[in-house]
C-alpha cells in the first residue's frame, strides 16, 4: 500500500465486516474436501476421477489440506469437483483503519522519541507531550505516508 486512503480503507473495511462470521468457522478435523466428500457420499475413487488423478492421490490432497500444504490451485481443483466454489479472502484482526492508525502512532512514537527526551528534560508536563503526539499523528495521516510501515 503506497498510500493510505481513506476511501478505499472504509469501503475494504465494510466489505471485511461482512464476512467476519465466516472467519470464526472452524475447519472440520478430517478437512473440508474429505467431509464434505464423504457427506455427500462420493467415494475417493469417484473424488479422484472427477480430478483426472489416481485414487491414491486423493488422500494425499485431503492430508494436504489438513498440514496446509495444498496450492490455492489445487484447493480451487477440489472445490469444483465436490461441485463447490473455493473462496479465498484475508480477514484483519482489526479494521484497517484501526490498523492504520496504530501503525502511525507507532511510527510517530519512534520518530519523536529524542523530542520526548527533551520535554522530560525541560520538565514539561505528560498532556503537552500526548498534544504533540496526536498533532504529529494527524499531520502523518494527512501526509499519506507509506513510512509507517517501516517500523515494526
Amino acid at each position: 500500500m503506497a498510500r493510505v486512503n481513506k476511501v478505499a480503507i472504509n469501503q475494504l473495511d465494510k466489505q471485511l465486516d461482512q464476512i467476519k462470521c465466516v472467519a470464526t468457522l472452524a475447519r472440520p478435523i478430517y478437512g473440508w474436501i474429505k467431509t464434505i466428500r464423504s457427506v455427500i457420499g462420493m467415494t475417493s475413487k469417484q473424488f479422484a476421477k472427477r480430478l483426472g488423478i489416481a485414487q491414491s492421490r486423493v488422500s494425499a490432497i485431503e492430508r494436504g489440506e489438513i498440514e496446509d500444504a495444498l496450492t490455492l490451485k489445487t484447493l480451487r481443483e477440489a472445490a469444483g469437483a465436490l461441485n463447490c466454489r473455493l473462496v479465498y479472502f484475508l480477514v484483519p484482526e482489526k479494521t484497517l483503519k484501526e490498523m492504520v492508525q496504530e501503525q502511525v502512532v507507532k511510527f510517530v512514537k519512534s520518530e519523536t522519541q529524542g523530542v520526548a527526551h527533551s520535554m522530560t528534560l525541560e520538565d514539561q508536563g505528560v498532556d503537552d507531550f500526548a498534544e504533540f503526539i496526536q498533532a504529529q499523528v494527524e499531520d502523518v495521516l494527512a501526509k499519506k505516508s507509506n513510512k509507517i510501515w517501516e517500523v515494526e
